[in-house]
């Protein structure tokens, strides 16, 4: 995600849209290595999602993602780029995605549960 430095060196978060809160199961290919994951949402927006792995992501992976939304229909696709990733403690790692083509529809699927 992108933030720019204030003089007080915090962070401000540049992001468009209200990310949502959410645990959803996660499944994830690198679009290029073809090495697959699965994670855990920590929160979702119109164009980023946030997720927790076992597994270390390539920095500027490209990804498919697969979204597993408990509302009985199909798991929510999208494609994403590692914008960002940090250790989490164990081996654990969270990373922020930034999602191409937002498309705000699909995410309405998400605000229902919300």
């Amino acid at each position: 995600m992108e933030y720019i430095e204030q003089p007080d060196g915090s962070p401000e978060d540049q992001r468009l849209f209200e990310r949502i809160q959410v645990q959803f199961p996660v499944k994830y290919t690198d679009l290029y290595s073809h090495i697959s994951g699965e994670a855990v949402s920590s929160d979702i927006s119109a164009y980023g999602l946030g997720m927790i792995s076992g597994t270390e992501p390539q920095s500027s992976a490209d990804l498919e993602i697969w979204v597993n939304v408990p509302d009985q229909g199909q798991p929510l696709y999208a494609r994403g780029r590692v914008v960002w990733c940090r250790p989490e403690g164990g081996k654990s790692y969270r990373m922020g995605i930034r999602l191409e083509n937002a498309e705000l529809m699909r995410f309405s699927r998400v605000m229902r549960l919300h």
